[in-house]
């Protein structure tokens, strides 16, 4: 099943859209060469992107991402603006995530404020 996505039962086309393919090169070398900077938010998408989904997706991710970038930039009139490489934060995982998980160890919990003490 090639280009297809299966996810609860749904199949979802993952191939790309048909385009420009002088675009698509061109911001694919972009994306690639984006991907060797130090720092920035775009290498930093592609190196998670590439875990999950291997270099190509994540080349054609980060081409993508460029592309809406310049979109921006040009609807807006604005600069780039670099954001870093720690521009998504990381979740956090919240109490609820943790009470529930000693519960499924089968260990009861009761959780009281520390102001109320």
């Amino acid at each position: 099943m090639s280009g297809k996505q299966r996810s609860a039962g749904k199949k979802r086309s993952s191939k790309t859209n048909k385009g420009n393919k002088g675009l698509k090169s061109v911001l694919c070398q972009v994306a690639w060469a984006a991907s060797k900077t130090k720092n920035s938010r775009l290498a930093a998408l592609h190196s998670r992107v590439v875990r999950r989904r291997g270099p190509k997706k994540a080349t054609m991710a980060t081409a993508h991402v460029i592309l809406k970038i310049c979109y921006v930039m040009l609807r807006d009139k604005t600069t780039y603006q670099e954001l870093g490489a720690e521009y998504l934060p990381k979740k956090e995982k919240g109490l609820d995530y943790w009470v529930n998980n000693i519960k499924s160890m089968g260990y009861t919990i009761h959780l009281e404020d520390s102001q109320s003490v």
